[in-house]
C-alpha cells in the first residue's frame, strides 16, 4: 500500500542584502515512500539516451553475470550535477537468466554512483509514469526518508538536536528533530578529494588515511546564504551539516553537536569557497574490511552527494582507527 506524504520542496537559494530574500513559492508534491527508497538512495540519477551498449564479459555463475558498457546522452540530471547534453560512459552488471538489451535510441532513467568512474545500479527505460516517480524519489535531500507518513532526518537521534525558531516559510521538517528540509540549489559547487597521507605507504593507502577536503563554492555573482550550511559566530558548522553515508547507513559527523537558537545560515561571498577536512575513518559502524578491500564513502550535503572510493588495508588501518578512538 503506497502512503502520501504533503510536502512542499523549498530550494532556500536567494541573494544576502540587508535581510535574506523571502524564499519563493514552491511546488507541492506528494512524496511516495516506495519512490524515495527505490530512487532516493543513489548520489546520481540521470535521464537520458542510450548512444551506445557494448556488451563485455560474462561471468561464469549461476544465474551468469553480465557486464555492459553504456554511452549515455543526458538529457535531465535528476541528481549528480552533470550537465543536459554532456555525453558519460556508465558502467552496469547484472547477474540473470536472460541476457538484457540495450538498443541504441533508447530512453532511459538510470541511477549510480561515481565513486571512481559511473556505475550504474538501476536502468529502467523512461516512461511518464517512471519519470515521475524518478522525480518524486529524488525530491528529498540525500538521507532523508519516510517512516509511513512521518518524515526522519539523519538527525533524528541527536536529542533536542534543532533550536532555531522556526520559519513561518518552511512547511517541512524532520517529525523527530525538528530540523527543515533545505537543497543548495544550482548556485554552489560542492567537491570532496582525499587528503595526502603524511606518509606514503607502497600497495597500503594508495587513496589516503581517511581523510577528505570537502568544499563549497559560490558559482554566481552574487553574495548568498547556504541553506544547508549552518554557521556559529561567522564560522561555518561542518560538523552539524555534513552526512557521510557507507555500507547504505546514514551517519553524521563524528562531533556533531547540538544547533543552538542564536546560530545562523552560513554566507558565502560571490566566487567564495571555503573548505573543512572530514576524517571518514572516525565512523563507528561500518563493517571495515579484512585484509585488503575497497569501501565507499558518500559526503552529503543538501541535495548533493559525491562518492569516494577507498582502499582500506587492515594492518595499516586498523592502528589508525585505534589510535583516533583513544583521542
Amino acid at each position: 500500500m503506497r502512503v502520501f506524504s504533503q510536502i512542499v520542496l523549498l530550494f532556500l537559494v536567494g541573494q544576502i542584502s540587508a535581510a535574506p530574500v523571502k524564499p519563493p513559492a514552491a511546488p507541492k508534491v506528494d512524496l511516495d515512500p516506495e519512490a524515495v527508497q527505490v530512487w532516493g538512495n543513489a548520489d546520481v540519477v540521470l535521464v537520458a539516451t542510450i548512444t551506445e551498449a557494448l556488451a563485455g564479459p560474462v561471468g561464469l555463475s549461476d544465474p551468469p553475470l553480465y557486464s555492459f558498457q553504456l554511452r549515455l546522452q543526458i538529457e535531465e540530471s535528476l541528481r549528480g550535477g552533470y550537465p543536459k547534453g554532456n555525453e558519460v560512459r556508465g558502467y552496469y552488471s547484472i547477474r540473470t537468466r536472460n541476457k538484457p538489451e540495450f538498443v541504441k535510441g533508447t530512453k532511459v532513467v538510470v541511477a549510480g554512483n561515481n565513486a571512481r568512474q559511473l556505475v550504474l545500479t538501476k536502468i529502467e527505460t523512461a516512461d511518464d509514469k517512471l519519470l515521475a516517480q524518478a522525480r518524486n524519489g529524488t525530491a528529498l535531500p540525500v538521507g532523508w526518508k519516510l517512516d509511513g507518513d512521518k518524515l526522519i532526518s539523519p538527525w533524528a537521534g541527536i536529542a533536542n538536536f534543532w533550536n532555531l525558531p522556526k520559519d513561518p516559510n518552511q512547511q517541512l521538517a524532520c517529525s523527530v528533530s525538528g530540523r527543515p528540509i533545505a537543497y543548495l540549489g544550482k548556485s554552489f559547487q560542492f567537491t570532496c578529494e582525499p587528503v595526502p597521507p603524511p606518509r606514503e605507504v607502497k600497495f597500503a593507502n594508495p587513496d589516503g588515511d581517511g581523510i577528505y577536503k570537502v568544499s563549497l563554492k559560490n558559482t554566481t555573482a552574487d553574495e548568498l546564504y547556504v541553506p544547508c550550511l549552518l554557521a556559529r559566530d561567522g564560522k561555518p558548522l561542518w560538523k552539524e551539516s555534513l552526512l557521510i553515508i557507507c555500507q547504505d547507513k546514514v551517519y553524521t559527523i563524528p562531533g556533531c553537536g547540538k544547533v543552538a537558537a542564536t546560530d545562523t545560515l552560513f554566507t558565502l561571498k560571490a566566487g567564495e569557497e571555503v573548505s573543512t577536512t572530514v576524517n571518514a575513518l572516525e565512523l563507528d559502524g561500518p563493517q571495515w574490511p579484512r585484509g585488503g578491500y575497497r569501501i565507499g564513502f558518500t559526503f552529503v550535503l543538501g541535495e548533493k552527494a559525491i562518492t569516494k572510493s577507498f582502499y582500506y588495508l587492515s594492518r595499516h588501518h586498523d592502528p589508525i582507527r585505534d589510535a583516533l578512538k583513544k583521542k
